[in-house]
């Protein structure tokens, strides 16, 4: 088996700093678009009670979604996002009966 080759590319020193900024225009543009996605965040065990509950999800934005992962009981969940006042901080969510619950938010 050979070992494989890699093929040096020179660049004239006159364009270095040009090259240079275009390669880590891109670099920047792939890491901005990485960082962009969101990963869901677990909330674990939280318990809710009939009615709106303001739950912290420490997203630090704007929620973009949630789901339940786990319900220990019998109810119906429902989020009250669009006329929250505070999006960035808490998830409102209305729910049915008293229950504790996973969500994922993301």
């Amino acid at each position: 088996m050979t070992t494989p080759s890699f093929k040096l590319i020179r660049i004239d020193e006159t364009n270095t700093n040009i090259k240079l900024n275009q390669n880590l225009d891109s670099i920047k543009a792939v890491l901005d678009t990485v960082t962009a996605q969101t990963v869901p965040v677990s909330l674990t065990s939280i318990a809710v009670t009939t009615g709106l509950n303001m739950i912290p999800h420490t997203l630090n934005k704007p929620l973009t979604g949630w789901y339940a992962s786990r319900i220990r009981s019998q109810v119906d969940l429902w989020d009250s996002q669009d006329s929250g006042a505070l999006p960035s901080i808490y998830l409102y969510l209305n729910a049915s009966a008293d229950c504790v619950i996973d969500i994922e938010v993301y």
